[in-house]
């Protein structure tokens, strides 16, 4: 017990074992504040300004309480362990109203803010921490609070302010891998970049969280804001949740700002949703421009690509999206994670439902052939572009959608191919009625070879505010200011 005095001007070099204060702790640390101080190692195990670790991984320690901790203008550099501002590694650790300012540095593991990875399960939760800091990482998993969990989290109340920067492929602006939990009115406003490693063309980033492991249960992100600028050379990225493996909950969180992405799927709030993570996103607020280079990429501002049993409703998006293939203003690609071939008329249950797009939407890659210039896709194929939901099996929901009647849109090439084929058609917008099993979707372009892969949903036109529209859906005006002429989330109405 501090008593709330403070340490100042602690200097830790070339630390051989856990490189901190204490090194390893048990029982309770609490009423402390850490001044001026650095820890420095270049050994591969944890390093944090308070501890090496706060436990251990198989609780043979007992249970570990942090309270009322701060560490401020600190500097903390790892060598091969796991790296945090406060603890390297913590194990059935509560941590709570604690705070890091200052900057973390890892060669390899885990890095993050709070602590560089967690065991434990949601018994030992995070709450009420902020950091403030500058992270970077020569490794995998990098985030703002955490940078793994090995068990459920449970993490409320958080704050990251700063950048990330890793030349990896797992980041995100609270976790960066988790497996199944909640996290719950966190906010993160943050520049998060990831380079991607020679050796992989993978890496999941997310605004909130990165990554969730593979066949676990569900993963809750609720109230939850992100804004800043996302840039990413690898697969998946999102202003929430990049790469969802096991079920998942999205409700009520707003994203904002930039996401540059190089390599496929980008999303303002989940950018992959695998045939083994149905998600459900609901009462979501999006503003991004996003800017997907890649000539093959799905983008969307509210998920990029989408499997069976999606459901995404009540959602709002506004901002402008440029790619190349698959774009949609709320859904990217909505056919169970598959290329179709063309046999469009399946239902995937998928379902997208009562959302407002207000998002110019832009195929804007380009191609050469022969000697020309060519504004679109590949030559190898082309694919579909919409209002709404890029692409979709005719048999999915797709109803009392609304798009801006004024919006932007190309969809791509008004010369096929090159082949001399003219689809500029496929750039006029056109209203589409509520579709599902006993109700396909209508096209009005149906060519077999030209329309082969072009099924888009563009929804209904609406003029006026967009708040009168979803007050016609019947969106809880407990969950959204709706006193505007733009819908926004009650609980970030200044957030546009």
């Amino acid at each position: 017990d501090g008593k709330g005095f403070s340490i100042s001007n602690l200097k830790v070099k070339d630390a051989d074992k856990y490189g901190s204060l204490f090194g390893l702790v048990s029982g309770t640390i609490k009423n402390v504040k850490f001044q001026n101080c650095s820890v420095e190692s270049s050994s591969n195990t944890p390093v944090g300004i308070v501890a090496g670790w706060a436990g251990n991984n198989n609780h043979t320690l007992g249970d570990v309480c942090v309270e009322n901790v701060e560490a401020v203008n600190c500097v903390v550099k790892g060598g091969g362990g796991n790296t945090g501002g406060l603890f390297g590694s913590t194990g059935w650790a509560t941590i709570k109203n604690c705070k890091f300012q200052g900057t973390v540095e890892a060669a390899a593991g885990k890095c993050a803010g709070i602590m560089g990875q967690a065991y434990g399960d949601a018994t030992s939760p995070v709450e009420n921490c902020s950091v403030e800091a500058t992270l970077k990482s020569e490794g995998r998993y990098i985030a703002g609070i955490m940078g793994q969990q090995s068990g459920a989290v449970d993490v409320k109340n958080c704050t990251f302010k700063g950048t990330i920067e890793t030349k990896f492929d797992l980041a995100g602006g609270i976790i960066a891998w988790a497996t199944e939990g909640l996290i719950e009115n966190c906010v993160v406003e943050a520049d998060i970049t990831v380079i991607k490693n020679a050796s992989s063309n993978y890496a999941y980033v997310g605004g909130i969280l990165g990554y969730t492991t593979s066949g676990k249960g569900l993963m809750t992100i609720r109230n939850c804001m992100y804004k800043g600028t996302l840039s990413a050379q690898g697969t998946c990225v999102a202003g929430i949740f990049g790469d969802i493996t096991s079920p998942a909950l999205i409700e009520n969180c707003a994203a904002m700002g930039t996401i540059n992405s190089t390599q496929g799927y980008a999303a303002g709030i989940a950018a992959y949703v695998t045939k083994t993570g149905p998600a459900t996103i609901r009462n979501c607020y999006t503003n991004f421009v996003i800017n997907d280079a890649h000539s093959k990429g799905y983008s969307a501002n509210i998920a990029a690509d989408i499997s069976t049993n999606t459901v995404i409703e009540n959602c709002y998006a506004k901002g402008k999206l440029n790619g190349g293939y698959g774009l949609g203003g709320i859904v990217g690609r909505a056919s169970n994670i598959t290329n179709m071939g063309g046999n469009n008329n399946q239902n995937y249950n998928i379902t997208v439902q009562k959302c407002i797009t207000d998002v110019d939407v832009k195929s804007v890659s380009v191609y050469e052939k022969d000697g020309a210039t060519y504004p679109g896709e590949s030559p190898d194929s082309h694919y579909s572009i919409g209002a709404v939901v890029g692409y979709t099996g005719f048999l999915n929901v797709m109803a009392d959608c609304y798009r801006k009647a004024d919006m932007e849109f190309f969809a791509y090439s008004s010369n096929y191919n090159g082949t001399g084929v003219d689809v500029s058609n496929h750039n006029e917008l056109y209203d589409q009625e509520n579709s599902g099993p006993e109700t396909p979707l209508v096209q009005k372009w149906t060519d077999p070879v030209i329309d082969k892969f072009f099924c888009p949903y563009h929804g209904k036109a609406y003029t006026g505010a967009a708040t009168a529209v979803a007050k016609t859906l019947g969106w809880d005006d407990t969950i959204w200011n709706l006193s505007g002429d733009t819908p926004m989330l009650a609980q970030y109405p200044d957030n546009k």
